[in-house]
């Protein structure tokens, strides 16, 4: 299954006017990354959500890139920061599943990239497999360690602010 979404239509339907790049974000065969797992979540409404997030965080994240930019994106793979393990037991309630995050179950995701000018000029372009072995490592406010999905837009950050310098972003 292929699903694309304009990111530029999330914009609007946030509200958000302040745009000046358009981006789109294409999230390929979502049912074969290796691993969007929601566990005992309807597996369809969790990756809805999951890739809704991440791509509003892309999104955010390209407002920095210099006006009339576009940047295209596509996902190939993702695999969320912990692992879901079955039959975990939440008091008196019978086991269930659920998503466990240790060291060794670090958030990956791999990607192809584009990023042009007005005229349609390419300014940068490539593919990049994006993890953070490290994950753990980095000091969280309150409000971040209740984002489920904190440890991936750290990566896309660290990885957007790497790619995307102020070189290109003001071209």
């Amino acid at each position: 299954m292929k699903k694309t979404i304009i990111a530029s239509i999330v914009l609007v339907v946030l509200g958000t006017s302040n745009v000046n790049a358009d981006v789109s974000v294409t999230w390929e065969n979502p049912d074969n990354y290796s691993d969007i797992d929601g566990g005992e979540q309807s597996q369809k409404k969790f990756q809805a959500e999951v890739t809704k997030q991440l791509e509003a965080y892309i999104v955010e994240l390209s407002k920095r890139l210099a006006e009339g930019q576009k940047l295209s994106i596509k996902v190939t793979d993702l695999d969320l920061a912990g692992e879901v393990l079955p039959g975990f037991s939440q008091g008196l309630n019978s086991p269930r599943d659920m998503r466990v995050v240790k060291r060794v179950y670090f958030p990956t995701m791999d990607l192809e990239y584009q990023l042009t000018d007005s005229q349609g000029a390419i300014l940068k372009s490539g593919s990049a497999e994006l993890k953070d072995i490290s994950f753990q490592d980095n000091i969280q406010s309150y409000q971040k360690a209740r984002d489920p999905l904190a440890h991936e837009k750290d990566m896309i950050k660290e990885w957007f602010d790497k790619t995307f310098s102020q070189r290109v972003a003001t071209k």
